[in-house]
């Protein structure tokens, strides 16, 4: 069970240091759950940087011998970090007025509420990977796509020696994604995890984590506890107006005889579609699409960067509004210090939260005009620095920054659109900051250069896909879910019952589409199969039967066994490569060239250095592969569950 005291101490680490670094000004609940996240992504960051930086890759060919050196680097500056946190303990223990440990933010009721969000995590990233004897299955239905890319990524770093990094759908082009909680989840496998539990442990830590430190910012921003309490149900149980479209799924339902006598538990539990997003809601004024998603469905399940993005995000929010409040030097620079030291692990870990941060960097710089803003950008410039030099080659950068007006509005009116995909929470968010600028000046100004993370998604391209352009977009509804609670906390705390019952109808209405998307989510409705126990079997036997870094060509689909094995794949899903940026058609249009073993082949085979070709069901749809020729003329490795192997070299 070595990988639990890798996780351990990764943990220990990143929460020792935060302890040990961090201002006396935050509570213990605060360090807890920034170091969390932290600890999570030391193990991956030291294990990745000893590989790449030493050259550690290069000096043996086993894997075994590879990782063994990279935990030995990595366990050192681990212990001696938390021999340093130790020291650091023993001595003010002994000093008379030292620095005490204090254990404020922690109570019962605190660590009830904690359990239940504990508990709901549990059940949502336990199914992200449930590996029965039927093959692998996952849910929510919006991980059907990513899961097969991460798969891939995964396996690559786990089982196909990929340091330094190629992209594990495109063999021979650089990894230029923010790879790091991919990479961390193929250590955890690689010292003893299974597949499924790697991805829960890397899953439900991060989450819980963004759950307290949403919870702590909004309590410390708006001095209420109800207030941040309510932060992070509002943010993660988002989704707009989509409700609207549930109940007339149901009311349809209700009208059908047939479908009536199964009864309304039978079709709570089989909800016929998500409603935050991919559906749309019919209006006077037209059909408005509804794109905006649950934060949990559509972006910390499916797009797994964003679990080391968010809490980090949040985090560096904290520690700028500790800094720009505290009343001595030493403070702020501590806290702008560590926020530019997370702010600088960003760029691999998540992009577009390095990006958000950036865009806030300058609102903020103007809004408060301080000299320890040094110690924020000195290490975001010496640790993003070769970061960003690393992902600037990717060639994304060549559709960036277009101008691209409302986001994924469409033919529909923006204010229309924004209405039903936001809804009532843009509106009370005006509401709230309205006021703020009346009797919270403080808070309005903290705020304001948050609004940015609104502005800039609605006007240019932050991705090849519009819709990517959410994952600024979310940073912006993480940051004004504050706000929001603020207003249903004032609501609530009214004497009057009848405004304590419109409190209460506000939160249902700002949360209700998403708790119906994260029930649909763990329904049996959304369990959905990714890949077959003869894929299962068939990457097993490719592991087995194929080196390391061999090249496979098979169908450019996101579920190929392929993505099981570690094995470089000459082309994945096309939906995959364009989001990233990526030119595939040229490719695309050999490979179809290859598998119909036309004149060309042969030399395509040799330009693109193919080792081994997969023929199964995929292929022959995909690309009219006729795997009778192939056996004509090439040997056949293996051949399991409907699908051959070819040995080209």
């Amino acid at each position: 069970m070595v990988f639990v005291l890798l996780l351990l101490g990764g943990l220990i680490g990143g929460i020792g240091g935060l302890w040990w670094l961090a201002p006396r000004e935050l509570t213990a609940r605060e360090k807890i759950c920034v170091g969390g996240v932290v600890g999570m992504a030391l193990p991956a960051w030291i294990s990745y940087l000893s590989l790449l930086v030493t050259g550690l890759d290069r000096l043996s060919q086993s894997r075994l011998s590879q990782n063994r050196l990279s935990q030995s680097l990595m366990w050192s500056v681990l212990i001696g970090l938390a021999a340093l946190v130790c020291w650091r303990w023993w001595r003010n223990r002994r000093a008379e007025h030292g620095e005490k440990i204090a254990w404020e933010g922690i109570s019962w009721r605190g660590l009830v509420w904690d359990a239940g969000w504990g508990l709901l995590l549990v059940w949502i990233f336990i199914k992200v990977i449930d590996d029965g004897a039927g093959g692998i299955f996952t849910a929510p239905a919006n991980n059907f796509g990513d899961l097969g890319f991460h798969l891939s990524a995964v396996s690559s770093f786990a089982y196909g020696e990929n340091v330094p990094p190629e992209n594990p759908i495109f063999a021979g082009l650089p990894f230029t994604y923010p790879f790091l909680i991919d990479y961390l989840t193929a250590l955890l496998i690689d010292h003893g995890a299974s597949l499924r539990l790697a991805f829960f442990i890397t899953g439900w830590i991060p989450a819980i984590c963004l759950v307290g430190i949403i919870e702590s910012l909004g309590m410390r921003l708006t001095g209420s506890r109800l207030a941040g309490r309510l932060a992070p149900v509002i943010f993660l149980f988002g989704g707009g107006l989509g409700f609207l479209k549930f109940f007339e799924d149901l009311g349809g339902f209700l009208d059908a005889p047939a479908e009536a006598k199964k009864g309304i538990f039978w079709f709570l539990a089989h909800l016929p579609a998500s409603y935050s997003i991919n559906n749309s809601l019919v209006t006077s004024l037209g059909e408005v699409p509804l794109r905006y998603g649950n934060p949990v469905t559509t972006m910390l399940v499916p797009q797994r960067s964003m679990l080391f993005g968010l809490p980090l995000v949040s985090a560096i929010m904290l520690f700028w509004h500790v800094a720009v409040k505290a009343n001595n030097a030493g403070t702020r620079r501590r806290a702008m210090l560590l926020a530019g030291v997370l702010a600088g692990m960003l760029p691999m870990l998540h992009a577009h939260g390095f990006f958000a941060v950036g865009l806030a960097c300058g609102g903020m710089i103007l809004g408060y005009r301080l000299r320890e803003w040094v110690w924020f950008l000195l290490p975001v410039g010496l640790l993003a620095g070769p970061q960003a030099l690393w992902l600037s080659r990717t060639q994304v950068r060549n559709t960036l920054f277009r101008p691209h007006l409302w986001w994924e509005a469409g033919e529909s009116n923006p204010l229309l659109f924004w209405l039903v995909n936001d809804g009532v929470f843009i509106l009370l968010l005006l509401a709230v900051m309205a006021w703020a600028m009346r009797q919270r000046k403080d808070l309005a100004r903290f705020q304001l250069p948050f609004v940015i993370w609104f502005i800039v998604p609605n006007v240019m391209l932050l991705a090849p896909w519009p819709w990517d352009n959410i994952k600024v977009l979310v940073c912006w509804a993480m940051a004004s879910s504050v706000m929001v609670a603020l207003g249903v906390a004032l609501v609530l705390g009214d004497r009057q019952v009848v405004v304590r019952a419109a409190g209460v109808l506000l939160l249902a209405v700002l949360t209700l589409t998403g708790l119906l998307d994260v029930w649909r989510g763990l329904s049996p409705a959304e369990r959905v199969p990714l890949f077959s126990a003869d894929d299962v079997r068939v990457a097993a036997r490719i592991r087995e039967a194929t080196p390391p870094r061999a090249t496979i060509l098979h169908a450019p689909i996101h579920n190929s066994p392929v993505a099981l094995t570690g094995r470089r794949s000459l082309m994945g899903y096309a939906g995959h490569l364009w989001s990233h940026g990526i030119e595939w058609q040229k490719r695309d249009a050999d490979i179809r060239k290859i598998f119909a073993l036309g004149p060309e082949a042969e030399q395509l085979l040799t330009q693109y250095g193919v080792d081994y070709v997969l023929i199964g069901l995929s292929e022959v749809a995909e690309c009219a592969a006729n795997d009778e020729a192939f056996a004509a003329k090439y040997p056949v490795v293996f051949s399991e569950g409907g699908m051959r192997l070819f040995r080209i070299r």
